[in-house]
């Protein structure tokens, strides 16, 4: 495949934590990223022409030229096939450096979480019994001294949300007292009750 003409570049730098390698097999691009948090590796169509270096990794947008014998079919790359490719890729590189973190804290009267074992995390949030939700070992959890609040720490966005708002759902805030397990910077307004009525 040749490349005829470039329309947009886009350049991705690199921190000094991540480490990126590149191989072309048949018809598409592997991307490697790796970092404190891990591997990751996509594959994206070969219409793409990637240039990888020391500190930055950069993508032009092109459109090429096939032939398959005695034809000659060509191939332009669009601008809404190109942008989530390039978000894709930031999403690897993030992930890989930092990771994602997300918080969740609870509010009420005994209510706390339990962080004992590995793998397990306790809620105690003003049922009879205790409730428990198992997790992966790629997710971390780290409580804060009054067992108030969490924050979940992984390099997969998808699994930290997942397991997030399934904790989320065991016991949603109460729209009139707001107790309940509630996002860190969850904003609700609570229901005003029934007032007696004076005569």
């Amino acid at each position: 495949m040749s490349i005829i003409t470039t329309k947009r570049k886009y350049t991705l730098f690199l921190p000094t934590s991540v480490s990126c390698e590149i191989k072309r097999i048949t018809h598409k691009w592997i991307l490697w990223t790796s970092g404190p948090f891990g591997i990751l590796q996509r594959a994206f169509p070969d219409t793409l022409k990637i240039n990888l270096h020391s500190h930055s990794i950069s993508f032009f947008e092109a459109s090429g030229v096939k032939t398959f014998a005695k034809f000659c079919i060509k191939l332009p790359i669009l601008t809404a096939e190109f942008g989530p490719i390039f978000l894709a890729v930031q999403k690897m590189i993030f992930s890989c450096a930092i990771g994602f973190r997300r918080y969740l804290r609870v509010r009420g009267v005994g209510y706390k979480f339990i962080y004992d074992k590995p793998g397990t995390l306790t809620i105690n949030v003003g049922y009879s019994h205790i409730l428990s939700k198992k997790f992966t070992d790629e997710i971390q959890i780290k409580a804060t001294r009054k067992f108030k609040m969490i924050r979940l720490h992984s390099k997969g966005l998808t699994e930290v949300t997942s397991l997030i708002s399934s904790l989320r759902n065991l016991n949603k805030p109460d729209v009139y007292r707001g107790k309940g397990i509630r996002y860190r910077y969850d904003k609700r307004t609570s229901k005003e009750g029934k007032k007696r009525r004076t005569f």
